[in-house]
């Protein structure tokens, strides 16, 4: 499925939940012609799938843009960095997934631990 789709430098980006993102060109988009069926093949200009070393494939749900970098929000608790340039990834925090079951709110302090 896919979760985020956003507009930047006349392509189109898509991630989904299969940890794949894809850079869609606008132009080629705009000139396709649908064949007797209506159906268009058209391949993206870029992709990478965002994993770890063991293979467990990020599911992805946001995105947001950094200077040099995309933040990317994983549904199994995981936030990565992907850099634009090598489009190499890595986990920068890493979170329980899932419903939270209890929270515990600090008296002394501004913050929480919350139990999955």
């Amino acid at each position: 499925m896919i979760e985020v789709i956003l507009f930047e430098d006349d392509q189109f980006i898509t991630a989904a939940h299969d940890g794949y993102i894809k850079w869609w060109s606008l132009s080629e988009i705009d000139s396709a012609e649908a064949d007797e069926v209506l159906e268009v093949a058209i391949a993206p200009t870029k992709e990478c799938c965002i994993k770890t070393s063991q293979g467990d494939m990020a599911q992805i749900v946001n995105m947001v843009r950094g200077e040099h970098f995309w933040l990317v929000q994983d549904f199994k608790g995981r936030l990565w960095k992907l850099d634009f340039e090598t489009l190499k990834s890595e986990i920068v925090l890493d979170f329980h997934s899932g419903r939270i079951n209890d929270m515990a709110i600090s008296d002394c302090g501004n913050m929480c631990v919350t139990v999955g």
